[in-house]
Formats: C-alpha cells, sequence, structure tokens
C-alpha cells in the first residue's frame, strides 16, 4: 500500500513541473480548496477562496516562460492524521534573457488536507509561494520583484513604449546599474551611435563607428549584456528597446555637431544598402541636404508621395542653386510633389527655376532633352485647367524627346481621384467633339513620349465616355469593354479600370439588367485592396457613392466617405464632381429642401471651373426641386437652359438618368420646341423604366428579415389562403395566425393582405 508521504511527495513533485516547465496550471487548480489559503512574496500578499487564488495564477499564466528545475530539496511533514505539509527549495534556470526577472532560488509550501477518506483524494487548503534571495540587498530585491511585470517586452520589444513611466524607469535603473555605468567614454558615444538603429552588422559598426576593438566589445556586451543580444539568424546585434530607448536620451543631450554627425552617417549607411526613406529621414535631421537630395534621385518616385509639406519645403529653402543643378532630377521630383499636394505659388516659382538652372546647366544633349521633356510636361501639367495650353507644352515635350534615354512617366495628368475625363474638360457649348479630339492627342503625345502603348486605355475611356454622354450606349460599352478586358495587365493605369467600370455599370442599369449591375459593384470593390493611391480609393468611393444616387440605395458610408474625401489633396477642380454626387445621394434620399441648396451651389461651382456637363445636371437637379416645391414654372425654366446648354453637343444622358422626375415637362417642351428631335432621343434613352425593375431587383428584400414561420405564413396569404385554413395546415390556433399576419405587416410596411400579396409577387425571387 503506498504510503500518504510517498503520495504527497510525487503529487507536490508533479505539481511544480507542470507550473514551471509547462506552464500547465490545471492540475494546481483541480487539488485546490474552496477555503484555499494563498501567501505569497515572503510576507504581506495574501488571499484567500478558490476564485481569487485561481484568477491569479490564470493571469500570472500569461506571462509564463519556460523553465527547468534542478537542485531541489524537500520537506514532507505530517501535521495530523489527514494534513501534510510539503515544502521545496530550488533552482529554476532559464533562457539567459530571462535570468534577470529570476530568483537564485525559491521556494514552494503546500498544505493538503485529505479531501476522500476512502478515494484518498488530496486538497490544497494552504498555499506559500515564496521568494528566496541569497546576497541581495533590499534594493535589488524591489528591483527584482518589479521587473518581472516587464518580462514580455524581451519578446515584444515595440510595446516599451507603452510601460507605464514607473517601469520604464525601473529598467532604466537596472541599464544603468548593469550595463551602461561600466563603459567608458569612448564606447558609450560608440552605443549611442549605433541606437539610430534598432539592429545593426558588425559592417554597419565599422562604417558608423571606426573603433579597433569594435569586435571584441559587441562579442563581450553580447554575452554578458541581457539588453543586447546576437541574433544568429540575421547575422546582427539588436537592442532591447528599454536599452535603445535609454541610449537615445543620452544621444539627444550630446552636442549638436556630434548629433549631426552621427545621423549623417547613418543616412549616407542607409542609402549605400537601398533604403532611401530612411536616408531621406536621417539626412534631414542631420540637415544633410546633399544626402537628402540623393536619396530623393535614387529612390522611388512615390518617396516624397505622403511626406509632410513641410519637408518638401524645408528642402527648397535650404538647398542652393549650385546643390539643385546637381541635382535636377531630384529637384524635379519635388516639382510633382508640390504640384499634386496643390501647393502650386511654390510650384510655379521653382518651376521657373528649374527652366533658369536648366539653360546653364552643363549637360550631356541626351540628358537635356530628357530634363526639358521632363519641365514641359510639367509645364503640361501646370495648365491643366486650359486644354489649349496643356497640349501645347505636351506637343513641346514630344518634340524634345531624346532618343535615349526617354523618360519614365509622361505624368498623365488625370483624372486624380474623379472617375471623368471628358466632362473634366469640356467648357463650352459646341465644342465637346474639339475637346474629345484635343485630349486625344494629348494621350497621343504622351504614349509617344513614354513608348508605352498601355495608355490607349485613356484613348478608349475617352471614346467611351464621348458616346455615353450622346446616347450611343451600344458605341460605349464596346469602348469600355476594351479597356476593362485589360484588367489585371496594366496595373500602372488602376484609374482607366475604374472609370469604364463605372460607366459599364450606368450603361447596364439603362439596360436594366440587375445582375451584372451587381457583378461591375463587387469588380469595382474588389479594386480597392490592389491599391495604395488615394486617387484610385476616392475614385471607387466616387463610383459607388453614384451609384447608390441612382439606385436610390445611398448608404451611409459612403455618404460618409464623401465628407471625407480629401478636397486639397488633387490640383484637379474636382469638387463640382464631388458635390453634384452629393446632390444625387439627396435626391435618393428625397431630400428636396437640402438638394436644392446643394445644387445651387453646385451650378455656381461649375460655372466658375467651365464645367459644362456639371452645370447640366445641377440644372436639372434644381427642376427636380423646384416641382418638388411646386414650382412647375421655375422648374420648366431650369430645364430649357439645360437644354440649350447640352442641343449643341447633343448631351442628352444626364436628362436621361433624371428622367423619371422630368417625363412631364419634357414633354410639354417637346410639343413647342424646336429640340424635340433632342428630348425625343432622350426619351428613348429614358433611364426611367429601367430603373424601376432594377432598383427591384438589386435591393435587398425585407423578405429576409421574416423568420421562418412569418415566411410560410406570408406565402400562404400571397396564394389567397384564411386565416383558418393557414392555422389548420400548420395545426396552430387562428390567433395566432393572425399576430403573425401583424408582424410581417409591420416588417414590410404594408397595411393590408392585398399590399402584401403584391409585395410577395414582387419580391419573392429575393
Amino acid at each position: 500500500m503506498i504510503k500518504d508521504k510517498d503520495v504527497i511527495l510525487a503529487l507536490g513533485e508533479k505539481i511544480l513541473h507542470s507550473y514551471y516547465e509547462k506552464g500547465d496550471i490545471e492540475l494546481l487548480l483541480s487539488h485546490m480548496d474552496d477555503d484555499i489559503l494563498f501567501v505569497g512574496g515572503g510576507r504581506s500578499y495574501q488571499l484567500r477562496g478558490y476564485a481569487d487564488v485561481s484568477r491569479l495564477f490564470i493571469n500570472s499564466q500569461k506571462k509564463f516562460f519556460p523553465c527547468h528545475i534542478n537542485n531541489h530539496s524537500f520537506t514532507v511533514k505530517r501535521l495530523d492524521d489527514n494534513t501534510w505539509l510539503y515544502q521545496a527549495i530550488y533552482e529554476v534556470e532559464a533562457s539567459s534573457h530571462h535570468l534577470p526577472f529570476l530568483r537564485d532560488y525559491q521556494s514552494c509550501a503546500f498544505v493538503f488536507k485529505r479531501a476522500n477518506v476512502v478515494a484518498s483524494y488530496w486538497k490544497i487548503i494552504y498555499l506559500n509561494h515564496a521568494w528566496v534571495y541569497r546576497g541581495q540587498t533590499p534594493t535589488r530585491i524591489q528591483t527584482l520583484q518589479r521587473s518581472i511585470r516587464g518580462v514580455d517586452l524581451m519578446e515584444r520589444p515595440d510595446n516599451f513604449s507603452n510601460m507605464s513611466e514607473s517601469d520604464q524607469r525601473f529598467f532604466k535603473r537596472v541599464i544603468e546599474d548593469r550595463f551602461y555605468s561600466f563603459l567608458d567614454k569612448e564606447d558609450q558615444e560608440f552605443f549611442m551611435a549605433m541606437s539610430l538603429f534598432r539592429s545593426f552588422t558588425l559592417s554597419q559598426a565599422h562604417y558608423m563607428w571606426r573603433h579597433s576593438n569594435t569586435p571584441a566589445l559587441l562579442e563581450t556586451e553580447s554575452e554578458a549584456n541581457i539588453f543586447f543580444k546576437f541574433d544568429v539568424q540575421t547575422d546582427s546585434y539588436v537592442f532591447h528597446p528599454a536599452l535603445r530607448h535609454y541610449l537615445q536620451q543620452h544621444f539627444t543631450v550630446q552636442p549638436v555637431e556630434w548629433q549631426h554627425k552621427q545621423q549623417h552617417r547613418a543616412a549616407r549607411w542607409y542609402l549605400s544598402v537601398g533604403n532611401h526613406e530612411q536616408a531621406l529621414n536621417w539626412a534631414l535631421k542631420a540637415e544633410d541636404y546633399h544626402t537628402a537630395l540623393s536619396a530623393i534621385e535614387m529612390g522611388s518616385p512615390e518617396l516624397l508621395r505622403f511626406q509632410p509639406a513641410r519637408i518638401r519645403r524645408e528642402i527648397l529653402d535650404h538647398c542652393s542653386d549650385k546643390l539643385k543643378l546637381q541635382h535636377l532630377r531630384a529637384y524635379l521630383r519635388i516639382l510633382f510633389s508640390l504640384f499634386a499636394h496643390n501647393d502650386l505659388e511654390l510650384f510655379d516659382t521653382h518651376l521657373a527655376t528649374y527652366f533658369k538652372l536648366l539653360n546653364h546647366a552643363e549637360l550631356g544633349e541626351s540628358t537635356k532633352q530628357e530634363l526639358l521633356c521632363y519641365g514641359y510636361c510639367m509645364k503640361a501639367h501646370r495648365a491643366f485647367n486650359d486644354i489649349d495650353e496643356s497640349l501645347k507644352w505636351m506637343k513641346k515635350a514630344r518634340e524634345s524627346l531624346p532618343t535615349s534615354p526617354r523618360p519614365a512617366i509622361a505624368f498623365m495628368y488625370w483624372p486624380y481621384g474623379v472617375p471623368a475625363l471628358l466632362p473634366l474638360y469640356h467648357s463650352n457649348p459646341g465644342e465637346l467633339t474639339e475637346t474629345r479630339d484635343k485630349l486625344k492627342q494629348i494621350i497621343n503625345y504622351a504614349i509617344e513620349i513614354v513608348n508605352d502603348p498601355s495608355l490607349k486605355v485613356w484613348s478608349d475611356v475617352l471614346w467611351g465616355e464621348y458616346y455615353y454622354f450622346t446616347g450611343e450606349f451600344d458605341r460605349a460599352a464596346a469602348y469600355f469593354k476594351t479597356v476593362t478586358d485589360t484588367l489585371g495587365e496594366y496595373l500602372i493605369i488602376p484609374g482607366a479600370v475604374i472609370t469604364a467600370l463605372f460607366y459599364q455599370a450606368r450603361i447596364l442599369i439603362n439596360r436594366g439588367n440587375a445582375h451584372d449591375v451587381k457583378l461591375i459593384l463587387n469588380k469595382i470593390q474588389d479594386l480597392l485592396p490592389n491599391t495604395s493611391s488615394t486617387s484610385h480609393m476616392d475614385m471607387v468611393i466616387l463610383c459607388e457613392a453614384y451609384l447608390n444616387g441612382i439606385l436610390e440605395s445611398p448608404e451611409s458610408n459612403v455618404q460618409e466617405s464623401l465628407h471625407l474625401l480629401n478636397k486639397s489633396l488633387f490640383y484637379y477642380p474636382t469638387q463640382s464632381i464631388v458635390n453634384s454626387i452629393r446632390s444625387r445621394l439627396l435626391l435618393a434620399k428625397k431630400d428636396f429642401v437640402h438638394l436644392q441648396d446643394q445644387a445651387y451651389t453646385t451650378y455656381d461651382l461649375a460655372v466658375e471651373q467651365d464645367n459644362l456637363v456639371i452645370r447640366i445636371y445641377n440644372l436639372l437637379f434644381l427642376a427636380i426641386a423646384s416641382l418638388k416645391k411646386d414650382n412647375a414654372f421655375q422648374a420648366k425654366e431650369y430645364v430649357i437652359q439645360a437644354i440649350n446648354l447640352a442641343v449643341p453637343d447633343n448631351i442628352i444622358t444626364p436628362f436621361a438618368e433624371c428622367s423619371e422626375y422630368l417625363s412631364e415637362i419634357l414633354s410639354s417642351i417637346f410639343v413647342s420646341s424646336e429640340a424635340s428631335q433632342f428630348i425625343n432621343r432622350i426619351f428613348h434613352s429614358s433611364f426611367a423604366r429601367s430603373l424601376q425593375h432594377i432598383r427591384r431587383d438589386i435591393a435587398p428584400s425585407a423578405l429576409s428579415r421574416l423568420s421562418t414561420r412569418e415566411r410560410e405564413v406570408g406565402s400562404f396569404v400571397a396564394q389567397g389562403w384564411t386565416n383558418k385554413d393557414i392555422a389548420k395546415h400548420l395545426s396552430v390556433a387562428e390567433i395566432t395566425v393572425k399576430k403573425t399576419i401583424s408582424r410581417i405587416f409591420q416588417k414590410l410596411n404594408v397595411s393590408n393582405r392585398a399590399a402584401l400579396t403584391r409585395y410577395w409577387l414582387d419580391h419573392k425571387h429575393n
């Protein structure tokens, strides 16, 4: 028969090994008595009861790290027939970076009480999990006790900044005691310089600090210093964030000249390994503008895209003409960034300086031609609101085109945030065809400059838009299909694909094809994860919003997104288009008061920006708002103004999209107007009938909100069954059927059985 002493010995050892070596507390929890008393920390920390003690161990389990028990000794003492004391003293081993969080040795005491005499099952009624220290000062003991709270930071360095100030101060004291104070001044400066990096290789260390003793110093510290280690996998030395934070604080109080010297070295190192973003970052901190321009010149064209405006201004303010001349390509990239961020005044000043420097630059003929070509493309950019001026500079860019090398990009400067090309440039009645041809010529010049036939998709978009607004939907659809068939091929021009999908959806709405409209909406959504461009994200938002407006299903998140569009990010005059989409959403909500205010504002803006198509749309919105206020005369005047603007170019689609609201007014104008042929084409292309069907088909049915029993009862009602027949068929009381039908009326917003039947027949396929 196994003695109680042997059982207690085996049970105590098993609990300790499960806890320390596996992080498993289930065995411990299963033996805790409901009224257990826990004493921790040796003196003052006490808890009573299973709920509180188990919660303590469950929470501490989150900070578990693997350990191994060595050199343990134990004592087992019988207190009475059913109660035994088990006490163990043992050493705990762990990985080197956990050592500061472990004590020299530990002790644990359990008092076990027999819970079941027959089965000999033991419960822990007392647990003392006290720390035992050898040769430690009271201050050191306190420091070690607090350190356990930061153990997880060894594995997750980024969390250091989230620690409390007191815990951060603790780490600094440990670093001071264990590391920094033992270094001489030169070694301290070396580690401060290297703290500019999260990790670094030996070659980096040599580059930053030519110190004959560097390898030996790094080897010694990586072995002795728990806050600094060598990562074999990456062949680099890694700072614990606490140490790096400590060193950087010391770095910032050094003389400025010394700081700049180290920052300059870091910038040059990053430049040499191709990390241009970090090279630019450290060069600016070191006020080293030569290296900053080198990083811009050698890096990606996107490098400046998300930099704050002050960075561009700082570089331009501190760079001499001589330095700009040495880095003309970097200077050009800064100019493009100024333009893209709508800093046009500064752009104009520096574009003039760019050409002045270029004229005096001693460059090879081919290089000079290339930089001239870039400059002329930038001038075409600047003339975005004057198509003739823009065309002139694109022509000059083409004429200055070098034979080799060619510019990498001709700066195709549309549509940057709006799904429109032709509507942005069409300014005067009767000039739509001329505007189309000029834009097509600009596209052709761009194709020739960069020698990239894929840009032809913009020409297809242009022709598609032309035929869409003139009501030739079949021809428009053919051009847009050519563009969307390239989806996945030309990743550099997702804007063209988004625009084409947008117009395809509108054509499908006109045809009443609900299934394909859903597919197009899904394709537009699918493009979002594949682009990091803010302008393309804005295009998707605008497309969704406009289509929701036409379908009269304005989503609140889309309206919210419209408010978040960055008005100042793009140099295009896009606000009139954004406002027109808001107007369409207000129309969908039947908010005619706000629709009128929005349409007035947008019409005035479109006049100011010479945007003819937007003027037409908002005159029609004003007409609809006037009709809803019973002012038919004013509504007719607005429609006549819109027709007078649209007839010279045969722009019928805005009227076709709004015809469901304006059919009576258009009919009255048709009788007495010379524009009768134009109005006849509007009726032929009208969206009114197809919209009625497609809204019903595409909108989510309220039937989906019904329970299974409610759908069952509703189906019987729609088939003409009486309440009595339904109750008998379902084996329920007739009053139950009545209550169910009342709930169905409420959910579907209908008032009687006839209305329910009509609704059911219209929506049962959903």
